[in-house]
């Protein structure tokens, strides 16, 4: 075995979600492995702790999330957005969440417009790890709570936040209302799935649909729409 990475268990279903986790933190590294581990529907194929180490990484073990440090400290080669760039470039199929230590709001958009599917606070409780991977896994973008925050304020501060809702004039089917209520009280995409006997991808999918009835592009707007008076009395009612 390579002491630059370690292969896993490679047996996978169309269920399983292939992951490499790259960190310069052998601490924080073993932490996300341990988390991941708790999902069945997740196999990690490979780990690194240099950027030299997360390229050779994904040359050889195919999968369908990175999970990657921003900086890697004294490494030769380039890491932040130089190193994202490169490898949506060689592996544009790729998607890619951020752990990073930095939590100021420029990196989080600087990434997150490059490309980059899910972004986590390393300060933030740790389980925003298997949050985000089942939003991403899907399609969906993902920011911790904080971040979350962090940009919905910003964008009120633009003047951007003051949106006029055309929730009125929208109809819901009785799951659509259902999916609402319980993403309303913070339930993920799993606990939604195992509350309502569903399959992950259908909640996800779902969830996709009340995006777009509501006219939301992202997450930040959709969670902040699930908090409209109008959305909550409307859905309250039925």
């Amino acid at each position: 075995m390579s002491d630059i990475w370690h292969p896993i268990d490679q047996s996978s279903t169309n269920e399983i979600c292939k992951i490499i986790i790259a960190d310069d933190h052998p601490i924080l590294l073993h932490g996300v492995e341990k988390i991941l581990a708790t999902d069945k529907n997740i196999s990690i194929v490979a780990t690194a702790k240099t950027v030299a180490e997360t390229f050779k990484a994904l040359e050889t073990f195919p999968c369908d999330i990175l999970i990657c440090d921003y900086s890697f400290y004294g490494d030769d080669l380039p890491d932040g957005l130089p190193m994202i760039k490169k490898i949506r470039q060689l592996y544009p199929p790729l998607k890619i969440i951020i752990l990073s230590a930095r939590d100021d709001l420029g990196t989080a958009r600087n990434t997150l417009e490059c490309g980059v599917f899910g972004f986590v606070r390393k300060n933030s409780d740790m389980r925003n790890v298997i949050n985000a991977v089942q939003e991403v896994r899907f399609g969906n973008k993902f920011t911790d709570t904080a971040t979350t925050q962090d940009m919905l304020k910003n964008l009120l501060s633009l003047g951007k936040g003051e949106r006029s809702p055309t929730v009125g004039r929208v109809s819901f089917t009785p799951k659509e209302i259902e999916t609402i209520r319980l993403l309303q009280r913070g339930l993920t995409l799993t606990e939604i799935a195992d509350l309502t006997n569903r399959s992950v991808k259908t909640v996800s999918a779902h969830k996709q649909l009340l995006m777009k009835k509501l006219g939301t592009k992202s997450n930040i707007e959709f969670f902040h729409m699930l908090s409209n008076e109008q959305l909550v009395s409307s859905i309250t009612s039925r």
